[in-house]
């Protein structure tokens, strides 16, 4: 009996098909991560932003901030996070972003570009050194923990209309002051980095 092998026109077409595949396999996982990702801008990073300006406009301070008014987040004695954090809108009857869940409202989860899940968390800070045109300036700011760069670049983007970790009102935290860049992001670069929200008061 002779058999025949494939020839190289079906061969071809098989790598022509697996090609195809792989290309709609990569472009459906970028799909879903750009969603993910704005799901957790929509979702998480702008609320918080929302609840911050609802907390000043119902108690007419920041939080941790007491009369006479400083305009400083915890006066300037540093960072307002986790249980803490939930307690100062509590408090207040202010309702939390969703986040993980009750008492878990500070937190979000997202996968990250290897696929494996993330959690962000938010705290509030007074930051004292916020480079503006050459000076610095003291701004209070939403205090973002555990973004990928990607991420925090996206984010950026979003809030500042370009990515640029030393500029706008979304920044690396070594960005507030000093010319930065966002790491350069790949599934085995995955570094943690931390970033400043300026908030309007």
């Amino acid at each position: 009996m002779n058999q025949k092998g494939f020839t190289l026109v079906e061969l071809s077409i098989v790598l022509v098909v697996i090609g195809l595949l792989i290309s709609i396999s990569s472009v459906a996982g970028n799909i879903q991560r750009n969603a993910e990702y704005t799901k957790i801008q929509s979702r998480f990073v702008m609320p918080w932003a929302q609840t911050y300006k609802i907390y000043f406009d119902y108690v007419g301070l920041v939080p941790g901030d007491i009369t006479p008014a400083t305009g400083k987040i915890n006066q300037g004695n540093g960072d307002i996070c986790d249980a803490d954090l939930r307690k100062f809108f509590n408090d207040a009857g202010i309702e939390l972003p969703t986040g993980r869940g009750a008492s878990r409202e500070d937190k979000a989860v997202f996968n990250a570009l290897d696929n494996n899940p993330r959690q962000i968390a938010v705290c509030l800070s007074h930051v004292q050194q916020w480079r503006i045109q050459g000076s610095e300036i003291a701004v209070n700011a939403i205090r973002i923990n555990g973004l990928t760069p990607d991420l925090a670049a996206k984010l950026d983007t979003a809030i500042d209309g370009l990515s640029n970790a030393s500029d706008g009102m979304f920044r690396l935290i070594t960005g507030a002051n000093a010319d930065a860049d966002w790491p350069v992001a790949n599934d085995t670069n995955l570094q943690s980095v931390d970033a400043y929200y300026r908030m309007p008061f």
